[in-house]
Order: structure tokens, then sequence, then C-alpha cells
């Protein structure tokens, strides 16, 4: 069985996936970890084809924890 960090690691980035689907970009996985645990980027349709725009890029470092206090308004989690 995987360690619990490496679970929750993967977890984050299957619900990020899953979002950035959903809202029609793509996402990659960089091969080294600088900092950025994902690239997001928008798609655009030219014709019957889509493309990669370049426009707006969003880099995300994905956080996950399974000790927050979550209410109906708030997430509140202490970061180092």
């Amino acid at each position: 069985m995987l360690p619990k960090n490496r679970r929750q690691e993967l977890l984050s980035l299957a619900y990020v996936r899953a979002v950035v689907a959903r809202a029609g970009c793509v996402c990659t996985v960089p091969d080294s970890d600088f900092g950025v645990d994902v690239y997001i980027r928008q798609v655009q349709a030219v014709g019957s084809e889509f493309h990669d725009t370049g426009e707006s890029p969003v880099d995300v470092q994905l956080r996950s924890t399974t000790q927050a206090t979550v209410t109906d308004s708030e997430i509140v989690y202490d970061l180092d």
C-alpha cells in the first residue's frame, strides 16, 4: 500500500485534473519539482482542430491535508 502522503498527493492531482478537464483546459505535470506541481493552459477550437493557446497560463502548487477545520464558509489550516 502507498504511504498516506503519496496517496494524498495523487488524490489532489486527480482532483485538479478533473476540474481542469471540466473547464475545457489541459494540465501537465513537470518532470522536475521546482515549486510548481501542475501547469494549466487554455484550449481553443480553430476550425475542427483544438490548440493550446498559450494564453493565461496558471502554475499551481498543490497542497493537501487531513487535518483542516471545515465549516460552511471556510476551510482553516495553518501552513508552515
